[in-house]
């Protein structure tokens, strides 16, 4: 059923939730590094200090953050001044607060 807007929208595109795009394929990993992150903030004995398991946590975190800075706010398609200012201030977080949380 074909119905026609005024605006010349054309609202008989279905709707998938797993079609095989590259956004099903990253909301699947978004939703696997949730997971993920949940099983690691648990108690588990195979790592043996919190302070790696803290570390491990906020990788996966700012992995996530860079999925959506890149894929769903789109900055891969930005101005190169603008892809690189967002590269560098995620590397510069990432790298400075798990040091913090490893070192100190």
């Amino acid at each position: 059923m074909t119905t026609h807007r005024p605006d010349g929208v054309d609202t008989s595109i279905p709707v998938r939730l797993f079609n095989r795009d590259v956004f099903s394929l990253l909301w699947l990993v978004m939703a696997s590094a949730s997971v993920l992150t949940y099983w690691l903030g648990t108690d588990h004995p195979m790592l043996e200090s919190a302070r790696v398991a803290a570390a491990l946590l906020l990788l996966i975190a700012f992995l996530k953050v860079w999925v959506i800075g890149n894929y769903f706010m789109e900055t891969r398609d930005c101005p190169r001044p603008v892809r690189n200012a967002f590269t560098i201030w995620l590397a510069f977080s990432t790298m400075s607060t798990i040091g913090i949380v490893l070192f100190i």
